[in-house]
Order: structure tokens, then C-alpha cells, then sequence
């Protein structure tokens, strides 16, 4: 197996399980972690023996998001104290690229959320084929309060555009089961079950042919592809990447702010 810093890969009855361990960061994504989940992506492509891909976070949380103080998402490159349009699409274009492999990925992929997932936390268990979240765990991207446009476009294709435009709009945090209500995530279960049905999903998906599985999963896609979805990926990213140069009014909401400051939503909305 693979021995990573900020990673847990383990494969077991035919799931290969990737877990964020950076429990004390709440999973936070910087740099090194996410080079590693390219390579363990890699890994587990290659391995026969593995039909589904398990996406877990250690500790209390699935994932906060990106690390703000190490991730080549919002940190300008090394030596830059602020970000350039011919540096922001070339790292955002990357980032994206990252998306549509695990959205496109030819395995099954699950993801399995026990406490926040949060900003590009929330993305990555949108990415997966099937999430399912403990009753404990919230959703949203309280980023988004900043302004700009999100680099993942699946929001209005999963949730329909009234409910994609209240998230990000107002950058609200929702429960479990607002999300499942919602369709952001796929089943809720109290938080000392969760484990249980989430491997019992992974082993019934293991029984099935890997070959077909992926063609079904390939038509899938296929039908959202010709409804835009592929095309809009390129317009997220560059718009995203547009973001970062524009300008910020004194008083308005940074990332520090909301992250590391007190004007935060502390409790979900929706149904606990």
C-alpha cells in the first residue's frame, strides 16, 4: 500500500477507501494532500482488484475546504503577493481538470460524510457517484460570500437553479437532511449507522461487473454532456480565475473574514 503524509489508502474487499487525515485541519485540502490524491487516484485506477472508491474523512469532519494558507486554489503561486490573470487560469484550468477526473472517474466512487463538508469539502462529495452523510454533517460553501463565480458548475445540474443560486448567493450552511431534501447528497443516516451502510453500499456495488458498471456510469454522464454540462466547466474555471484579480471595496467580506474571523454561520439551516 502507499504511504502518505496527509492520506489513508487502504484497499479491502474490493473498495479501495482514501481517507483525508489532516483530522486537526478538519481535512482542510493544501497542496501535498491533494498531489497525493492524484497519485493514490492513479494507484487505484491501475488495480483490478478495486470497483469502488470510498472517499472518508479522519475525525470529526469529511472536509472544510481548501487550506487557505497552502493550496494552489486561493494562495498565489511562490513569490507573487497577489494572484495575475496568466498565472489564475493556467492554476484554476488544473484544479478543474482534477474535478472532472474524479466526476468522470471509471470506477465507483462514494463518498462518505460523518461531520462538515464544506466549501471545496462539499465539492468533492458532489463529485462522487453516491454520498451518503451522517444526520451530524453539513453542507454549503460559505466562501461564496465573497463574490466571484464557483469553479465547479455542478450545482445548478444537481440541485436546480433556485437552490443553487440561495447557496451561493447567501453562502449558507444547510443540514443533512436539508441537503438530502434538496438532492446534494444521496441518503441520511443517524451517525452510528453511517458506517454500516456504507459499506454494505460498497460491497453490493463491488459485486457488479466492473465493465458494465462503467458503461452505465459513462451513458450517465453522457446525457448530462449533452445538456452543457461538459462545456461549462471551461466558463467556471476562467471566470473563477477572472475573480481573483478583481477588486474588493473596503468593508466588504474577505476569506479571512469568514474563515478565520466571526462573521461565520455557526448553525445550519434545515431540519437537524
Amino acid at each position: 500500500m502507499p504511504d502518505y503524509e496527509f492520506l489513508l489508502y487502504d484497499v479491502a474487499e474490493n473498495t479501495c477507501t482514501i481517507t483525508f487525515n489532516r483530522p486537526e485541519k478538519r481535512n482542510a485540502l493544501n497542496t501535498k494532500l491533494l498531489e497525493e490524491l492524484d497519485d493514490a487516484l492513479d494507484i487505484a485506477e491501475a488495480n483490478d482488484d478495486v470497483r469502488v472508491v470510498l472517499f472518508k474523512g479522519a475525525g470529526t469532519a469529511f472536509s472544510a475546504g481548501y487550506d487557505l494558507r497552502d493550496n494552489p486554489y486561493t494562495v498565489p503561486p511562490e513569490g507573487q503577493d497577489r494572484w495575475r490573470l496568466n498565472d489564475a487560469v493556467p492554476a484554476l484550468r488544473k484544479i478543474s481538470e482534477r474535478y472532472l477526473r474524479i466526476w468522470y472517474y471509471p470506477k465507483a466512487t462514494v463518498a462518505q460524510v460523518q461531520g462538515p463538508a464544506i466549501a471545496t469539502g462539499c465539492y468533492f462529495q458532489m463529485l462522487c457517484d453516491i454520498a451518503f452523510a451522517a444526520d451530524t454533517a453539513t453542507f454549503g460553501h460559505q466562501a461564496q460570500r465573497v463574490g466571484g463565480v464557483t469553479s465547479l458548475p455542478l450545482w445548478v445540474w444537481m440541485l436546480g437553479m433556485r437552490q443553487a443560486k440561495y447557496l451561493l448567493l447567501t453562502g449558507r450552511l444547510i443540514t443533512a437532511k436539508e441537503a438530502q431534501k434538496i438532492g446534494l447528497v444521496t441518503r441520511v443516516f443517524p451517525a452510528d449507522e453511517l458506517q454500516g451502510e456504507v459499506t454494505r453500499l460498497c460491497q453490493d456495488l463491488a459485486l457488479r461487473n466492473p465493465l458494465g458498471s462503467m458503461w452505465l456510469k459513462d451513458a450517465i454522464n453522457a446525457d448530462y454532456d449533452m445538456m452543457g454540462l461538459r462545456a461549462s466547466f471551461p466558463m467556471h474555471y476562467s471566470m473563477n480565475a477572472a475573480s481573483r484579480v478583481q477588486e474588493h471595496n473596503p468593508g466588504e467580506l474577505s476569506l479571512a473574514d469568514i474563515v478565520f474571523g466571526g462573521n461565520r454561520q455557526e448553525v445550519p439551516e434545515g431540519e437537524p
